[in-house]
């Protein structure tokens, strides 16, 4: 069977107007499309717009009017979250200047191999990751030392 790609990315969004101007001024990715109407099925009119993140995938975000933030369930807010890879240490650099000049707080992580992630919640909630790009992961066969940590992991439970 041929191997999926991913095409988007969706998620609620609860104030279009700063969701579009973080997700074109802080993170410059264009806005390439929106649509809207009546939505019987969610209970009222909804938007939907997308954002390219420049390597041919989109995130996009629904808006349903009336629709509220849900409570928080509780969960780290890293357990769920968007990756995206920069080229170089100079580049992830670059990425902190421009979060500050924005005034999006994030904080960093180091993974173990001596590398910076950055953390940081877009306006509807979504914590986004930046790192630099690593090649330390198998992109397409699995890992017999993957399976190894689950299937201890499985047991142990």
């Amino acid at each position: 069977m041929p191997r999926l790609r991913s095409n988007h990315y969706a998620f609620p969004c609860f104030d279009a107007a700063t969701t579009d101007r973080f997700y074109r001024e802080v993170m410059d990715f264009p806005l390439v499309f929106a649509m809207s109407g009546p939505s019987p099925e969610w209970g009222g009119d909804f938007l939907l717009i997308g954002y390219s993140v420049g390597d041919g995938r989109y995130l996009d975000f629904f808006a349903v009017r009336g629709m509220r933030r849900p409570p928080s369930d509780g969960l780290p807010d890293d357990i769920r979250h968007v990756a995206f890879t920069t080229g170089s240490v100079r580049a992830l650099e670059g990425w902190k200047a421009r979060l500050a000049e924005h005034g999006v707080r994030y904080r960093i992580e180091d993974h173990g191999h001596g590398d910076e992630h950055l953390y940081f919640a877009d306006p509807n909630g979504l914590t986004l990751e930046i790192a630099v790009r690593s090649d330390a992961l198998p992109a397409h066969s699995e890992s017999r030392t993957a399976r190894r940590a689950l299937q201890r992991w499985i047991a142990d439970s």
